[in-house]
């Protein structure tokens, strides 16, 4: 029971804390009134968890710092009480109701007029007392649930207010809205000093790193000029070759000048082809 979290479900009518009470320690019918009172007692003195007269008991809540049971306390208790009976009432003629009607179908199906029409009209009675009480149990439950809503609003206010005084107590640290305006612009002109000076570190290094364009395509037309130039001699040297590969096939043998060695000449059917040429030449001599 004391577990629960709402501010009025923390108040109890005596006669339904005895009950409850009861059923969670097990017990079987009622609790007599020296175990309510020992129980009561241990949980006021001992374990300051409740307050308590003789009608209402009262659970403490975390927030709370004095537990004290007040005029509004015992009326919200009063009240429970009252609904707890109406719906005990609700219930037994509900179940009364159902009886005589029963009794009223088993009358008629005895051919028994007068009891028939008795059990019709008790039942009648009944149903008359039933909505009445229906209708008192609706309007102590909208009495009971415009409390609960009100105890809410109660609690907002008090958080409403408790947040206002933060907000009042932070406001008055900062300052007042030039205080703040003056920050923020000593604020942005410092930052605007680290832009300018991160411009002109970067600058300067851009102006280190600058490039002749002129000297770059000085030297890349050079490196040209050097390989046309080394392609050309290849283009010669290859074309020489060819040339002397040639007449050496078209001459006939014994016309040929005296072969001399070239340092970049060896391929290797040349030198063949030389020897079999000399070859030649000592056989027809």
């Amino acid at each position: 029971m004391a577990n629960r979290v709402g501010p009025i479900d923390r108040i109890y009518p005596m006669q339904i804390f005895k009950m409850e009470a009861a059923r969670a320690m097990g017990l079987e019918g009622d609790m007599s009134d020296a175990d309510l009172s020992v129980l009561l007692t241990h949980l006021a003195r001992d374990k300051s968890a409740i307050a308590y007269d003789r009608n209402a008991v009262k659970f403490r809540s975390p927030e709370d710092s004095s537990l004290l049971l007040t005029s509004e306390d015992l009326t919200i208790a009063s009240l429970k009480a009252l609904v707890s009976q109406l719906q005990d009432h609700v219930t037994t003629l509900s179940a009364r109701i159902a009886t005589l009607s029963e009794k009223a179908k088993q009358a008629v199906a005895n051919k028994n007029r007068v009891a028939a029409l008795a059990a019709l009209k008790s039942k009648r009675l009944n149903e008359n007392i039933l909505q009445q009480r229906a209708e008192s149990l609706s309007q102590l439950e909208e009495i009971y649930s415009k409390i609960e809503q009100a105890v809410d609003q109660v609690a907002l206010v008090r958080v409403m207010e408790g947040s206002t005084a933060v907000l009042r107590k932070l406001h008055k640290d900062i300052g007042d809205v030039e205080k703040v305006e003056d920050m923020i612009e000593a604020l942005r002109e410092e930052t605007n000093k680290v832009e300018e000076i991160g411009s002109i570190i970067g600058a300067a290094g851009q102006d280190s790193a600058i490039v002749n364009d002129d000297d770059v395509n000085e030297e890349l037309e050079s490196m040209l000029q050097d390989e046309k130039g080394e392609e050309k001699r290849q283009e010669t040297s290859d074309t020489q070759r060819r040339n002397a590969e040639l007449e050496a096939i078209e001459k006939p043998p014994g016309t040929d000048p005296p072969l001399k060695a070239s340092p970049t000449q060896a391929p290797t059917d040349m030198i063949t082809k030389t020897l079999e040429q000399v070859s030649l030449d000592e056989g027809s001599t």
